[in-house]
């Protein structure tokens, strides 16, 4: 694991302070995957470094953050994906939702999904050396709010499975469609606008 050495990003995650957090939140696997495993890499967590697992607090923003990778590929796959629901107990939880704050980190004023996930790795990074058990953070696909858990940081009761079924991706892609469509233009006009063209 690459050890985090920005003084000033550790005493700001370490100011800001955590917060218990409790309830249920969401995550897509594939269906062959216990969904309490971590691993990967992803925008919270870069590759052969520490643990994490992805929720969120919307069933459909865990669906869209899939969604997302899959319709980058030339078919969009039908691939077999399970949606489960967790429920989680954490005991310091690292807020991000403040915008002010992202700014401060460096990962603002534009929407997340265009900043540079090398910076919200090492946030994360940062905060999971300082003991934190999970980031409540804003998803960059959908208008919800998700969970970003360190397991090995939480207590052993801090998440549990509740169920577990199959992702419908024709009835999602045919219910959510509008919204998913709109969000795709909200971002192509600000990252348009980032780089000085005019909207489309």
């Amino acid at each position: 694991m690459r050890l985090v050495h920005d003084r000033v990003l550790l005493d700001k995650l370490e100011q800001q302070g955590g917060r218990p957090h409790q309830g249920d939140v969401w995550r897509v696997t594939w269906t062959s995957r216990n969904p309490l495993q971590g691993g990967g890499s992803g925008r919270w967590n870069a590759p052969n470094s520490i643990q994490v697992v992805y929720s969120s607090c919307s069933a459909d923003g865990a669906i869209a953050e899939i969604y997302y990778h899959l319709a980058q590929q030339p078919v969009l796959s039908s691939a077999d994906k399970s949606i489960s629901r967790l429920r989680v107990q954490t005991e310091n939880t690292l807020s991000l939702l403040d915008k002010k704050f992202l700014t401060e980190l460096g990962l603002g004023p534009q929407s997340l999904a265009l900043t540079d996930a090398a910076r919200s790795q090492e946030i994360a990074a940062a905060a999971h050396l300082l003991d934190y058990d999970s980031l409540l953070v804003p998803s960059a696909r959908w208008a919800c709010d998700n969970l970003i858990l360190f397991p090995d940081n939480l207590s052993p009761d801090g998440v549990s499975l509740e169920d577990t079924k199959a992702v419908n991706w024709p009835s999602w892609r045919e219910s959510n469609a509008p919204e998913w469509e709109r969000r795709a233009d909200e971002l192509r006009n600000e990252k348009a606008s980032l780089i000085g063209k005019p909207p489309l």
